[in-house]
């Protein structure tokens, strides 16, 4: 990475691989101005596999660590010019003093129902990155002496650039139809609908093409054991597809989808920002936890105020009101398009493809309009194991 008299360095301090899809087109833009940036992963048994096959995928410089003081001791010996984190950061303390080095800015991971997003420990890094006016208005009424800046959503630049490098999805090249419409399932990690759907949901929509993204935390905690069989049964049918937990971006998959199912999740906001047609699925199986009088337990994870955008796509409060809605929304994919714009706006900010440009013009201002200077030819990646 770079050295302590390196004054234009970014270390991405990823605590879960799948924030990469965060901080990937701020990395990608970054190094188009030859700001030397690294990933640093936090690793265990369950996930070093999929972390390691992202860092060659991506094609990515990174380090791992594999405890907090191994994370610390990597600050302390890099001190990269600013450290980007993708949620709360509980040793933030015992980072190197931000001087002229290790500035701290977080680009949280995620949008959606939770209430997460707006946790103090998020505000406690030297600025943070906003999405759109809902949450800067949200903020800064919780936080009013926070530094905050709204810049949009850098996971979705790909969709939207110009110059996007988003991978094509050849449905053939997956054994799916090229001919049918294709359906991106995609439901969340807990609680979510997996156990909700039969078995052999998969007959029921035979004339589609059924595209499944698990989510990442549910292909790799022991818990989910139950989910992951699952999927791997739906599977076995013919007119579907699971995206493997090596891809770390849904992107190329819901630019070749034409309508979503999805839990309550940040998907479906993502997913609104195409203007394409999406169901709401209301009917999961929630943990013995959040039942009954544990209810409210749910309840306080959740951000009640954001359900004022739920209305944007029509909700499935069971499995059998599905398939008629699915029709009804591919024969009429227009129907909640102003809807989907204008909450589009509103959370997720612009859509323009330079949210990236944005926050690398924030981080480093002399290097403004430098973004499109050539790559530097990518390698295969590298990676190490930090301390110990």
């Amino acid at each position: 990475m770079s050295t302590k008299n390196d004054l234009r360095s970014v270390c991405f301090d990823a605590q879960q691989p799948h924030y990469l899809d965060q901080f990937l087109p701020v990395y990608r833009e970054l190094e188009r101005r030859n700001i030397t940036c690294e990933i640093l992963f936090h690793a265990d048994q369950h996930n070093i596999k999929h972390i390691r096959r992202l860092i060659r995928k991506e094609s990515i410089q990174a380090q791992i660590a594999y405890s907090h003081q191994q994370a610390i001791a990597y600050h302390h010996i890099n001190r990269p010019t600013w450290i980007l984190f993708g949620d709360e950061c509980e040793y933030l303390n015992k980072l190197p003093k931000p001087r002229r080095t290790c500035k701290t800015a977080q680009i949280y991971h995620a949008i959606g129902v939770k209430s997460d997003i707006y946790k103090p420990q998020l505000m406690e890094m030297g600025i943070r990155f906003v999405e759109g006016p809902y949450y800067a208005r949200e903020l800064r009424k919780r936080y009013p002496d926070k530094r905050t800046l709204t810049v949009g959503y850098p996971k979705l630049d790909p969709l939207f650039s110009p110059d996007t490098d988003l991978t094509y999805i050849n449905l053939e090249e997956l054994g799916l139809k090229h001919d049918r419409k294709t359906l991106l399932y995609a439901p969340t990690f807990e609680p979510n609908s997996i156990s909700q759907m039969p078995e052999e949901w998969p007959d029921d929509y035979a004339d589609y093409n059924l595209i499944i993204k698990p989510h990442p935390l549910t292909c790799s905690e022991e818990k989910y054991r139950s989910d992951r069989n699952r999927i791997a049964e739906w599977a076995e049918f013919e007119n579907v597809y699971v995206i493997p937990p090596s891809e770390s971006s849904v992107l190329p998959y819901m630019a070749a989808t034409d309508l979503l199912i999805a839990d309550a999740s940040s998907t479906l906001f993502e997913f609104a920002a195409q203007d394409k047609p999406s169901i709401w699925l209301d009917f999961f199986d929630l943990h013995w936890s959040y039942r009954g009088p544990l209810n409210y337990r749910l309840q306080k994870t959740l951000d009640h105020k954001i359900f004022q955008y739920a209305n944007m796509c029509p909700h499935a409060d069971d499995y059998n009101a599905l398939k008629k809605m699915v029709e009804q929304q591919l024969a009429m994919p227009d129907e909640y398009t102003r809807r989907r714009n204008g909450y589009s706006r509103e959370l997720l900010g612009k859509t323009d493809g330079k949210v990236s440009e944005r926050i690398a013009d924030f981080l480093f201002p002399e290097t403004k309009g430098m973004s499109m200077a050539a790559l530097p030819s990518p390698g295969m990646g590298s990676s190490s194991s930090y301390g110990y």
